[in-house]
């Protein structure tokens, strides 16, 4: 999952190399702030996406004062809402078909350290960062 609402060109490089790998890619960003921002890069977020969640964001990503925004950025509290739903909804569907999803788990709950290590270990091998490896 990638999020922006403009064109910052790092998650467009980095859609664009998983897109061209066959990696799934979703993106959350917002097509009319997308279109209102300077171009960075020749394409968008969302040219790359297998699917594209829109938060609708206005370009700028400002909405205060009204009359004239200039302050109060929205774009990262939309995206990281709209991601927490996506996951909400995939736990939901997934307890609904008895199926138990490799997911990290809050630490601030039983348990969740224990399930987070275990994670780790098992995809390590596939995302090394996770694990400072390179």
């Amino acid at each position: 999952m990638f999020s922006t609402s403009g064109r910052n060109p790092y998650p467009v490089e980095v859609a664009r190399e998983c897109a061209a790998r066959d990696v799934p890619v979703i993106a959350v960003t917002s097509a009319r702030a997308s279109r209102g921002a300077a171009a960075r890069t020749d394409t968008t977020l969302a040219d790359h996406a297998t699917l594209v969640l829109d938060t609708r964001v206005p370009p700028g990503d400002v909405l205060h004062p009204a009359e004239r925004p200039r302050t109060a950025a929205v774009s990262t509290v939309l995206a990281a809402y709209a991601w927490a739903r996506v996951l909400a909804d995939l736990d939901d569907l997934a307890a609904r078909r008895g199926v138990d999803l490799p997911r990290w788990t809050s630490a601030n709950v039983p348990g969740g350290d224990e399930v987070n290590a275990a994670l780790l270990a098992r995809y390590r091998h596939r995302v090394p960062e996770l694990t400072g490896g390179a």
